[in-house]
């Protein structure tokens, strides 16, 4: 099975929508486990490739755990965590892997050159458009070349009104009052909005891609997957910034 690494706030294991399918590769947070204390990362984690709510319901799962329970994190833990998944991949052997890396912060010069890296070490990195409702080329990782970088729509096709926009976009998904599993139990859900939701999806997707395609790398994904989305219509873009307008 395809491998989708979640670079998150953790996952929690034992919820009934993964199956035995996820395990802990890395905890950065000092003072904290590997358990998902914030919550995002088992949401996310349950849209990439939940059972019940997800889209690649074989893919095994592994947290890389950077934020903490505040959901805060650091550049570095996010190095850290690119290095460990350029590491691991190596040793896995088990050819191209999705990353999804559903994180925003000020525009990182060495976010993205590790990015571009990690992209040639055959990873497929999934990261978020941003929900300042401003330009995504102002921000990392989604200013990364070599990403898939994904903004949100809400149910209607339109832009969510929180989602960043500009050429660094690459595609949409759906991003508004998404349901998927929750940190609290083991069969808890809970609803959430964000581009990190609609990250998610298109990690999904990815880890399907790779399925039906073992011999394709990191670009030939991207590629792969842009050709397959349905341009012109998501609604209410600007058009004086130039957005891709693919769902």
């Amino acid at each position: 099975n395809v491998d989708i690494y979640i670079v998150d706030s953790g996952i929690r294991p034992t919820h009934i929508d993964f199956h035995g399918r996820v395990s802990c590769g890395l905890n950065l947070v000092p003072d904290e486990t590997c358990e998902d204390l914030h919550g995002h990362g088992t949401h996310v984690a349950g849209i990439a490739a939940g059972q019940t709510h997800g889209v690649a319901k074989e893919a095994n799962l592994i947290s890389v755990k950077v934020f903490n329970r505040h959901g805060v994190a650091l550049i570095s833990q996010l190095l850290g965590a690119v290095e460990f998944v350029i590491r691991t991949r190596s040793l896995r052997g088990n050819g191209t892997a999705v990353v999804n890396l559903s994180v925003g912060t000020a525009k990182s010069w060495s976010l993205n050159w590790a990015i571009e890296k990690a992209s040639k070490e055959g990873l497929v990195f999934v990261v978020g458009g941003g929900n300042n409702g401003g330009n995504a080329c102002s921000y990392s990782p989604s200013s990364a070349e070599a990403a898939i970088t994904v903004g949100a729509t809400t149910i209607a096709d339109n832009r969510a009104s929180f989602s960043n926009i500009g050429p660094c976009l690459d595609i949409f998904a759906p991003g508004e009052t998404i349901l998927s599993a929750s940190h609290t139990s083991d069969t808890a859900t809970a609803t959430k909005s964000g581009t990190s939701m609609a990250t998610a999806f298109v990690s999904g997707a990815a880890a399907l891609y790779i399925e039906q395609n073992r011999s394709l790398n990191a670009f030939e994904i991207k590629s792969s997957i842009l050709e397959s989305t349905v341009p012109g219509i998501v609604r209410d873009l600007p058009e004086f910034l130039a957005t891709p307008n693919r769902l």
